[in-house]
């Protein structure tokens, strides 16, 4: 049996942040203070490729950033973001669960993330 799902995700995982930053060629910041043009949030902030300003990630999860309407930053920088954490996350916690098997394919818009059970 099958399942074709949409996520909406909360990043937490600093683990599948580290892993989806180095598939969105992104670089994890150091420190838990960084500055956007509005001012200083607090999280784990992430700086996209040809973005002025970094995306923090706050405890909660939520993303904080600002790309003056993608004038200062591609939204697909961060879609491709979250879609890479969603999946890296998803194998951390099949891993974690015993899903034995798992197969990933990629295109220009999809992730196909499979896990079986064995």
């Amino acid at each position: 049996m099958s399942h074709t799902m949409n996520i909406e995700v909360e990043v937490t995982d600093r683990q599948a942040l580290e892993a989806a930053c180095q598939r969105a060629g992104a670089t994890l910041l150091v420190g838990t203070e960084h500055k956007l043009f509005g001012g200083i949030e607090n999280g784990i902030g992430v700086q996209l490729p040809g973005w002025g300003f970094p995306v923090v990630f706050t405890a909660a999860g939520q993303a904080k950033y600002d790309n003056y309407g993608g004038r200062w930053g591609g939204q697909d920088k961060l879609t491709t973001l979250l879609a890479c954490y969603g999946c890296e996350k998803a194998k951390i916690e099949a891993t974690r669960n015993n899903i034995w098997s798992q197969t990933e394919t990629e295109d220009d818009q999809f992730i196909t993330l499979t896990l079986n059970l064995d």
